[in-house]
């Protein structure tokens, strides 16, 4: 049994050398001694629980902070909320209606309250269809003929001037310096940028042309376009080149003659040479088509 109490010393580190060395004779010391070393590698490390809870309460403090927002971010994105609300209010309010008739086109629509409108080529017209109840109101450019049913006023407006109406047939021409107004049916009250207002009636037009104003007589039914044929009377040659261009869709070059001379005449739209002869031969002037290009010369 002394050599068993020796081993129990031994494994509790308190053998002294001269048991130690009577221990070495035995063959099981050197296996228990090997086992000893080899046991060392598989020790738990040292627990350190002060460090350990200091860093779980690390850990929780990071994960339950919130992220605050800095006052001008803050402020940007309530900018940002506030220009995207009235962007949506402006889509909602602003529900344009847009019509456009190409050149060498044309195009007849009907508006909110039946009337119906036909746009000469190269014209184009807009109204806003949600407040077309409280005010019938469309803006023009170009050159439309309006049949209007009867009702609330009805209003043209172009930057020359408007026309009011409550129900009638009436054309509005708005182009490079030439306002007119012809009445067919009813009668229109046009109003100018001074303030001038002028009431016609059926077969009667009022015509702004650059500066002079004037009132004529028409004994037509309708305007002469929707026949196919433009007619002009005192007008100036740049004006007919223009509506050439429009209503064929060709580029007119006329830069050596005067465009500024007046012509009266008219000019068919459905067959350009014809046209051409119509504008030129009054005024002894030469011209060659090209495609879609057309040249005056003397």
């Amino acid at each position: 049994m002394k050599k068993e109490n020796l081993f129990l010393r031994w494994l509790d580190h308190s053998l002294s050398e001269a048991d130690r060395t009577a221990l070495q004779d035995d063959e099981r010391f050197s296996a228990y001694e090997k086992i000893s070393q080899a046991a060392q590698y598989f020790r738990a490390p040292e627990f350190d629980a002060s460090s350990s809870y200091d860093r779980l309460r690390l850990k929780q403090q990071q994960q339950t902070k919130v992220k605050r927002l800095k006052p001008w971010r803050i402020a940007s994105a309530i900018a940002a909320l506030f220009v995207l609300g009235l962007l949506v209010v402006n889509l909602t309010a602003n529900n344009t209606t847009t019509l456009t008739a190409a050149n060498a086109d044309r195009l007849e629509l009907s508006l909110p309250d039946a009337s119906t409108v036909q746009l000469n080529a190269g014209t184009s017209l807009s109204y806003n269809e949600d407040k077309w109840e409280d005010s019938r109101q469309v803006d023009l450019d170009g050159e439309a003929l309006f049949t209007v049913t009867k009702g609330s006023s009805f209003e043209v407006n172009t930057d020359a001037g408007s026309v009011r109406v409550l129900g009638t047939v009436f054309n509005v021409v708005d182009r490079q310096g030439l306002f007119e107004v012809t009445c067919f049916e009813g009668r229109v009250a046009v109003s100018f940028p001074d303030n001038t207002t002028i009431e016609i009636g059926a077969g009667e037009g009022v015509r702004l042309l650059g500066t002079k104003l004037n009132r004529f007589e028409t004994a037509t039914a309708r305007p002469s376009w929707v026949n196919h044929k433009s007619i002009f009377k005192s007008t100036p040659y740049k004006i007919i080149l223009a509506e050439l261009e429009r209503q064929y869709e060709v580029s007119v070059d006329a830069s050596t003659i005067d465009k500024n001379v007046i012509f009266t005449g008219s000019f068919t739209h459905e067959d350009l040479e014809t046209a051409m002869e119509a504008v030129t031969v009054p005024l002894n002037l030469k011209f060659q088509i090209s495609g879609k290009k057309v040249t005056i010369t003397k």
